[in-house]
């Protein structure tokens, strides 16, 4: 469904507090959406926390890495409630897999935001 997934800008980021970062400059994820080129821009000034990793787990899945550039989008997407959750979390894991994260760590990841996300979603 979603393909050629580019992310063509730098991610500049500021740490706030605890888990929470600011985005300093505009962000983008350009990708092809069943053969029509769509693009996600994320404002200057969102605030996310990255990936979401309990503490126990970021020997596995460390918060800072490749993984930031599609968690990034996804926070921006849950957030926005861009189409469904599950469009989201699919973007996600394309945009994992074009970064070329290794399949155990995003589907590890996958799996995570498709149980703890329906909560988020929700809210």
């Amino acid at each position: 469904m979603f393909t050629n997934i580019i992310y063509p800008d730098t991610l500049d980021l500021r740490w706030l507090h605890d888990d929470e970062w600011e985005l300093l400059k505009d962000f983008r994820c350009i990708f092809s959406d069943n053969g029509n080129k769509t693009t996600i821009l994320v404002p200057a000034g969102f605030n996310n926390d990255l990936a979401s990793v309990p503490r126990i787990f970021q020997n596995i899945v460390p918060v800072v890495g490749p993984q930031n550039l599609p968690s990034l989008i996804h926070d921006w997407c849950y957030e926005n409630r861009w189409r469904t959750r599950k469009d989201s979390d699919d973007l996600f894991m394309a945009g994992l897999e074009a970064l070329k994260v290794s399949w155990v760590r995003r589907c590890l990841m996958y799996s995570a935001v498709r149980i703890g996300g329906k909560g988020e979603w929700e809210d």
